[in-house]
């Protein structure tokens, strides 16, 4: 199975996974140290590290075949259906006061 490695840190879990049989493909850290770290440890020799913000990772880019909705695919379902609910709480609020004038 292959896996992405969210907030990495200096990857103790994701050797624990590798080390279970879980391929990590890439590790997303935003710490310098930390990837540095990654980098050292030889365990990681064919993943990819990347030292960026979570926000600004493409996760379309990546070019896998992830086992998981990505994160900017969620993002956007999210703001989609948070705009939604807060246009059905305003028109309930609405109402609400409609019928309590």
């Amino acid at each position: 199975m292959i896996g992405i490695s969210l907030f990495s840190g200096a990857g103790g879990l994701d050797l624990g996974a590798s080390q279970s049989g879980l391929r990590i493909k890439h590790c997303i850290e935003f710490d310098s140290d930390s990837c540095e770290t990654l980098r050292l440890n030889h365990q990681f020799t064919d993943t990819q590290i990347l030292q960026k913000d979570i926000l600004e990772v493409d996760f379309r880019a990546l070019g896998e075949n992830l086992p998981f909705t990505p994160l900017d695919v969620a993002r956007d379902e999210f703001v989609q259906v948070n705009r939604l609910t807060s246009i059905r709480w305003a028109e309930d609020e609405e109402l609400r006061l409609q019928q309590v004038s």
